[in-house]
Parts: C-alpha cells; sequence; structure tokens
C-alpha cells in the first residue's frame, strides 16, 4: 500500500493558571507513523488481511464523508458510492451496512484481479417480493467482470423461492467457482451443491454492487467478500457463525519525537474507532505499560521517560477469532494534562528570623495562579492569604502572636487542583517587656539625675527629661552620664561623654561607648512636649563596621565639636586684630 506522510500539528495552549499541550497527529489523508501489520487507507487504519486470498472485504463499518467505501483487504481495493443519498445505516448484520434504493444506488469497484477458483461471500436483505425481484436481486447483487449472479437466472424459480422471500430478515449468501463449477450456500445450509456456471472473465474492468446494466439492487447489503479461492463448507460455515480467522492476532503503529511539553500525564483520544465483536485497541508512550481504550479515550496515563522527544504506539487487537479487527479513523490527539504542583516561595518571614512585634507579615510567590493558605498551628488552622491580580503573590498578616517559637507552613494549589503542602519557614516572636518609665512635673526644671539600672536598660528605659537634668546609665562595665543640654520645638541636644549630640524629634541613634566595634546603647527621642523632651535608652549589642558608625552617629547625633573649637576661634580673632593694627600704623606714618 502507498503511504504518505503528514506532519504532526503541535498547538500550545496557555490559559492564565493552566499551561496544558495538544498535540494533534493528523489522520486527514496518512499517519505520519511505523506500521507493523497494519494496513492504511485514507484517514482510516487496521490490521492487515491475514489470508492472502480475500482480495476483496467490504465491511461497511464507516461511512466516509467523501465517499469512499472501505476495503479492508490488503489491496486497496476501496469503493465509491454512486448516487447515494442517505443510505448508510449502523444497523447491520455486524457494525454498519448500506441500503441500496434499487432506483439509482450502487457500488463502483475497481479493477479485481480474479482467478478461477473464487468465492462471493456476503449478507443481504431483500425489500422488494416476488420472482421478478428474485430476478433482479440474482443479477445485481454482485458483478464482477461481465460475470454476475444471473447466470443463475434459469435456476427454478419456483424450487428456489421459499429460502429467498426471507425479506424482512439479515440472510447470509456464499457462492464458492471451481472453473464453470459453482456452489451456492444461503445461510448456513447448501441451497445449490453443485451447478454449471459461465468462466469469470478476469480481464473486464466492470465490477459492481448492486447494478447489472439499467437494473438496481432494493435492499441492504454488508460484509462484501471475494476471495481468490473456492472455500470448503467448513469455511462458509466459519464465516457464517462469524468465526474465521482472517486478521492478524496484533499489529502497531509507532508515532515517534512527540512533545508533551512539561506535562507528564496525558490524555488520549481517538476521533472514532471500532472494536466490534470483542477487538479492541490499547496504547502506551515510551516503555509504559499498555493501556486499553475505552470509547475512543484513555485519560491520565502516566508519561515515563522522554517528555520532549516522547513516542506514542498504539496497538490494535482483533476478536478472540480474528474475524474482526479493531481500527481508527481520523485525529489521534493527545491532551497533556498540568499535574505539576506550583512552586512555592516565602519571601517573609525569612527562616530562622526575630520578630519584635506580636504581628508578623506574609508574603509568598508562586510561579502559577494559585490560591494560598497558611497555618502557623502545623494545620490545626488555616488562613487564607490575599492574592494578587495575577495569583502568583499572595500576602497576610498573622496578629496577636505570643512569645516563642513557630513553624509558618503554607499550602497553595493551582487552577488544576495540584497541590504544593510541603513549604515552610521557622521564626520566633520575641516583644521586649514594656519600657519602665520615669517622670517628672512640668513645674521648674531643676537638675534631677535619674538612675537607669542596667536590668531596666535591658528591657528599655524611658524617661521624660527637662533642661540640665541627666540620667546616669549602668551599663554593666561602668556607668555613663547623658544629660539634657538643650531643647527646641524640634530638637534635643544631649552630652553623651563629653561630646554634644544633636536628636531631632522621632529619631535615634546607636553608640559604641568603649570603641569595641559593637553598639551597646540606642538613644530615642520619642517626642518632645514642651520644655520636657520623651527619652528612650536601651541596652543593644549589634555589631557594625566602623565607617557605619561614624556615619550614623554623623546623621543621627549632629556632632557638635569639644570645647577645643573655642580655642581655635579665639586664636582667629588675636591674628586678625594683629593685622589691622599693623595696616592701621602704617596708615598714620605715611600721614
Amino acid at each position: 500500500m502507498k503511504k504518505g506522510v503528514i506532519g504532526l500539528l503541535a498547538i500550545l495552549i496557555i490559559i492564565p493558571a493552566i499551561v496544558f499541550a495538544v498535540l494533534v497527529l493528523d489522520g486527514t489523508t496518512f499517519y505520519s507513523s511505523t506500521d507493523t501489520n497494519v494496513t492504511q487507507e485514507t484517514g482510516f487504519a487496521h490490521l492487515n488481511i491475514s489470508d492472502g486470498d480475500l482480495v476483496l472485504y467490504m465491511p461497511f463499518d464507516y461511512n466516509h464523508s467523501s465517499g469512499i467505501v472501505y476495503d479492508y483487504s490488503n489491496n486497496s481495493n476501496d469503493g465509491t458510492m454512486i448516487d447515494f443519498a442517505s443510505n448508510y445505516t449502523v444497523d447491520g448484520v455486524y457494525g454498519g451496512a448500506y441500503t441500496l434504493d434499487g432506483s439509482d444506488d450502487y457500488i463502483n469497484l475497481p479493477y479485481i484481479n480474479l482467478s478461477n477458483s473464487l468465492t462471493y461471500s456476503m449478507w443481504f436483505k431483500r425489500e422488494g417480493t416476488g420472482n421478478q425481484q428474485l430476478f433482479a436481486f440474482m443479477k445485481t447483487l454482485l458483478r464482477v467482470g461481465n460475470t454476475s449472479i444471473y447466470y443463475w437466472s434459469d435456476m427454478d424459480l419456483a424450487a428456489t423461492s421459499n429460502p429467498w422471500s426471507q425479506n424482512s430478515n439479515w440472510n447470509y449468501i456464499a457462492i464458492t467457482q471451481e472453473g464453470t463449477n459453482c456452489v451456492i450456500y444461503l445461510n448456513n445450509n447448501t441451497l445449490i451443491d453443485s451447478e454449471t456456471c459461465d468462466p469469470i472473465d478476469a480481464t473486464s474492468s466492470y465490477h459492481y454492487i448492486g447494478r447489472w446494466g439499467a437494473d438496481r439492487f432494493n435492499g441492504s447489503v454488508d460484509e462484501v467478500m471475494i476471495f481468490n479461492r473456492s472455500l470448503n463448507s467448513t469455511e462458509v460455515l466459519a464465516i457464517y457463525n462469524n468465526q474465521s480467522s482472517r486478521f492478524y492476532s496484533t499489529g502497531e503503529m509507532l508515532f515517534t519525537g512527540n512533545n508533551l511539553g512539561t506535562n507528564n500525564t496525558v490524555n488520549i483520544s481517538l476521533a472514532n474507532c471500532g472494536t466490534l465483536k470483542g477487538s479492541y485497541l490499547q496504547a502506551k508512550i515510551n516503555n509504559g505499560d499498555y493501556v486499553n481504550f475505552s470509547s475512543c479515550n484513555i485519560t491520565n496515563y502516566p508519561v515515563q521517560g522522554s517528555l520532549s522527544s516522547a513516542n506514542l504506539t498504539i496497538k490494535f487487537n482483533p476478536d478472540s477469532y480474528g474475524f474482526y479487527s479493531s481500527s481508527i479513523v481520523g485525529n489521534i490527539t493527545l491532551y497533556g494534562l498540568d499535574n505539576q504542583s506550583s512552586i512555592v516561595t516565602i519571601i517573609s518571614p525569612t527562616n530562622g528570623s526575630t520578630s519584635t512585634s506580636s504581628s508578623v507579615s506574609i508574603s509568598v510567590t508562586t510561579n502559577e495562579n494559585s490560591t494560598c493558605n497558611y497555618s502557623v498551628n502545623s494545620g490545626t488552622s488555616n488562613s487564607s492569604l490575599t492574592s494578587n491580580a495575577t495569583g502568583t503573590g499572595h500576602t497576610g498578616i498573622k496578629t496577636a502572636l505570643s512569645n516563642g517559637d513557630y513553624t509558618l507552613n503554607v499550602y497553595c494549589a493551582d487552577l488544576n487542583g495540584n497541590a504544593n503542602n510541603s513549604v515552610s519557614v521557622a521564626f520566633t516572636v520575641a516583644v521586649p517587656a514594656a519600657a519602665t518609665e520615669e517622670t517628672i512635673t512640668t513645674s521648674g526644671t531643676g537638675s534631677k539625675i535619674y538612675t537607669a539600672s542596667s536590668s531596666s536598660l535591658e528591657e528599655g528605659y524611658s524617661v521624660k527629661l527637662a533642661k540640665n537634668q541627666k540620667v546616669e546609665l549602668n551599663l554593666g562595665n561602668g556607668g555613663k552620664v547623658v544629660e539634657v543640654k538643650s531643647i527646641t520645638s524640634d530638637k534635643v541636644v544631649l552630652d553623651i561623654g563629653g561630646k554634644e549630640y544633636s536628636f531631632p524629634k522621632n529619631s535615634s541613634a546607636k553608640f559604641d561607648l568603649d570603641n569595641d566595634g559593637t553598639y551597646d546603647l540606642e538613644i530615642k527621642n520619642n517626642n518632645i512636649i514642651g520644655r520636657f523632651a520623651d527619652m528612650e535608652f536601651r541596652l543593644i549589642s549589634e555589631e557594625v563596621a566602623f565607617d557605619e558608625q561614624q556615619e550614623q552617629q554623623s546623621n543621627v547625633g549632629e556632632a557638635i565639636k569639644n570645647v577645643e573649637w573655642y580655642f581655635y576661634v579665639i586664636i582667629g580673632v588675636v591674628i586678625i586684630l594683629i593685622v589691622v593694627g599693623i595696616v592701621l600704623k602704617k596708615k598714620r606714618r605715611n600721614v
């Protein structure tokens, strides 16, 4: 058989949140496959005939839109429907059949090279009664070359009319011929044991079903076969009982190099398929297991091996007798399913982080449109995260957390229902105790000294200070006195260890008091209320680079130079006065 090749049509369809592949193996002409024991027609495939003498086999199981009548034999003797309207029916003996109207319908066959030893076999159902209808039937039911059943028209019709008059039923007829000797079988009986018949004109190009000259057959036909040998009575009876073996026991079509993208689960769908009398179809991808088609479909096939160059094998199996072949018609479609769960990344909180607030912000990203939930108690209770427009960013906030260690578990599912429940981070909540606070009255400023112990400094020591008031800080390795030098509406100036620093309202600064590269103290100016500054002092331990320490002190402290700058100012003024005196003295002399 001539085989054409048509390329694979691969279509990737992308829908927001669902990415799946549709791969169509085009069956409109010939499949692009490597075949073993499989015959291809136009957009149609079935098992090879194992009986080499079967030169024509038309089961009429498919009504092809182009008017083709398929020949299942290995000779591709496809016929053509002539003057047909809606004459196809699925109510045949087995599967479909054609009904000829007796007016103009017939099937035109190509030239078939026949021997003088042959067998005609078919099922028929007559629609007319009487000898004339019988005569027309006998002439037109099957004609090959210049020979038809017409050459039995000289039979005694009265003697043979009774068995032929079963108009409402399907009947089986087989005619075997050896030279000029013919035997006729009707259903499971021998109707005529021996009859002289005309030899076959093998050179003629006239081959029809349902036509002799102007005559047309009125009735239905099914399962038309021609063998290039004369079958014996046992073989004829096996065909009548649909138990004759004529197809190979198995066959395969192999489609190679199919790109399934990233989808490792596939649905396989056939546009049409035939599985009559217990015949069946199977498929596998790569080296996976064969799975049976059900109603021309296989769902959720798990793909193993290559996805970018996958091999699809379709296996054809006949019924238990080898009487019927499974078959496929039209396109083969592979639907790649998205069964990959989302890739989930927790942005915050970070693993191992510590929050000093009882409220923790949660931020999660996914690589595809997903919905996400989270839990901080191993799934006992879950809360949903709010997703952005594309479903790839998810945020939320967990409030009222007590101090302690937590595990944040995030559960995300894409729109195909694939869930990722394996992403988590550990974090700690450590909210400091409320800072102790000492206050003074608003009357007077005084020179009160407030003493902050090391224990209170660890929790945070708050105090409202006026000008000239001091805080003595117990730092564990020696005390440090902080004095308020001045307070304005927008800043407070503190003297810390002999150096002055300016703190704007709502600012803070960190200090390395012993110059060991570690911040020891953090001071905050929380607010300025009239003549009072709401100050907070806290012990810290934070390693910083030296230049960063200097930068922070410069940005926040606005360090005021030591009193040494007064000395340099005085020296400058003296020099200016001396220069001015010398100039004036010279002018007086000149006068």
